[in-house]
């Protein structure tokens, strides 16, 4: 009995080893199997992130609308027009430049102050693109601008552009300058969007002539038959474009001087009047009397019949005297190398003794009825008219007044001129008789 249970025992001990060694060994299983599928689990984790870091990122641009304020090879500083900020990026050899069609164009062909089209990528400093663009205009080699510095206008002939703080002003130099510094004969070209500029360039600044020695302030500067001022009006040099002029000076009493210059940037041209020589006008007088012998005074010179008559040029009261007659008295003024002037004396019973039936003044018709054509002494009212109205009227080289312009004048040819602003002078001669046919008279003037 007790072998027996030896026996049980033993087999007992057995067993169990047994079911603990197939224990072990399936945990061991158990334990590589879930090893193993970590393992591979983990492989394929690592080769999605890798998968993940190889496959290329999506990038975005943008583009904007830019005033260049400084290039180079590998940088451009800009401001965004649109957004009112400054912009640094670099450039490539990757960026692509081109004009307004698409077409490549050298990247030295891109200025500051130029409006351009730039295109960058968001996330990153670099240029993909610098295009010049339609959406802006340019004004080149062009003068007659007025600057408002205050008010920050900009006036092209009729047309007012706004410029702002940002806008660039700058010489040919690349030196900046205030707005205040652009002259209206400075040579610029202007750059903008819609009614803003936003680039000032003066390309050449404006020259100026001077003129010294002048004998008398009498007279007129002209400038390509375009500008006309006043000689007393000039109290410093006068501000012109660069490049080739016509010049024209008239001083009362001296010889027209005509000159052709050619002037550089910022030059003062001067123009000495030392020199000027005196201007002398020819008088030709037409006395109606022919039979009268007579003599004419005028200013300090006396002259006989037949005479030749030169004297200087200015204002002159003139006087005609012959024995028997009236002296014939009459304010001239002589600014021509030429000058007419018509003159009937009066005699001095005149005004004392009535006409003569028989004598040539009258004619004597209808049974003794004396019909007397007399024109000495006769007056007649006339009327100077003008298309535009306000010129200045001359009759026989004196100011009269204005048109509309109403005088009475007495029988005789007289030399009328009419002056405006802006028109070329009229000159022509009126026949005043007795006939008294025509007594308006209407000159339509030219623009120059």
């Amino acid at each position: 009995m007790r072998k027996d249970n030896m026996t049980f025992v033993k087999s007992m001990i057995i067993t169990s080893v047994i079911g603990f060694s197939v224990l072990m060994v399936t945990m061991f299983i158990g334990i590589k199997y879930y090893v193993d599928k970590n393992s591979t689990s983990s492989n394929v984790q690592t080769q999605t992130l890798v998968d993940k870091e190889e496959q290329p990122k999506v990038e975005y641009s943008s583009n904007m609308l830019a005033l260049v304020r400084k290039i180079t090879e590998d940088n451009l500083i800009a401001f965004d027009i649109e957004k009112g900020q400054v912009i640094d990026k670099n450039i490539t050899v990757a960026t692509k430049v081109s004009d307004g069609y698409g077409a490549a164009i050298p990247l030295a062909s891109i200025q500051p102050g130029d409006i351009v089209e730039v295109t960058f990528q968001q996330d990153k400093q670099k240029i993909l693109c610098i295009n010049k663009t339609s959406r802006s205009w340019i004004k080149p080699d062009i003068s007659g601008i007025v600057v408002d510095p205050i008010n920050s206008k900009l006036t092209i002939g009729k047309k007012v552009y706004n410029f702002t703080r940002d806008a660039m002003i700058f010489k040919e130099n690349g030196r900046t300058i205030s707005p205040s510094f652009v002259g209206e004969y400075d040579i610029l070209e202007l750059q903008g969007v819609e009614d803003t500029v936003w680039s000032i360039e003066v390309l050449k600044s404006a020259a100026s002539i001077e003129l010294i020695d002048l004998p008398k302030t009498e007279g007129m500067l002209e400038i390509d038959r375009t500008r006309m001022i006043p000689l007393h009006k000039i109290t410093e040099p006068i501000s012109i474009t660069p490049g080739k002029h016509k010049i024209l000076i008239d001083i009362e009493g001296y010889e027209s001087i005509a000159r052709e210059i050619n002037v550089i940037p910022e030059e003062r041209y001067q123009i000495s009047l030392k020199s000027a020589k005196e201007a002398f006008t020819e008088l030709n007088l037409i006395v109606a009397n022919q039979e009268a012998d007579y003599t004419v005074e005028i200013g300090d010179n006396t002259f006989k019949k037949g005479d030749k008559i030169s004297v200087k040029q200015d204002k002159y009261t003139i006087i005609v005297k012959s024995e028997g007659y009236k002296d014939w008295q009459q304010e001239v003024k002589l600014n021509e190398k030429a000058y007419d002037l018509n003159v009937m004396l009066q005699k001095e019973e005149d005004e004392t003794t009535s006409p003569d039936p028989d004598s040539t003044n009258g004619t004597v018709t209808n049974g003794g009825t004396n019909n007397t054509n007399n024109s000495v002494g006769a007056t007649y009212t006339i009327n100077i008219s003008s298309e535009p109205a306000g010129a200045y009227v001359y009759i026989g080289g004196i100011y009269r007044g204005q048109t509309p312009y109403k005088t009475t004048l007495p029988v005789g040819d007289y030399a009328v001129l009419l002056e405006k602003d802006g028109y070329e002078t009229y000159n022509t001669n009126i026949i005043i008789d007795n006939s008294d046919n025509q007594n308006s008279f209407l000159y339509v003037l030219t623009k120059q």
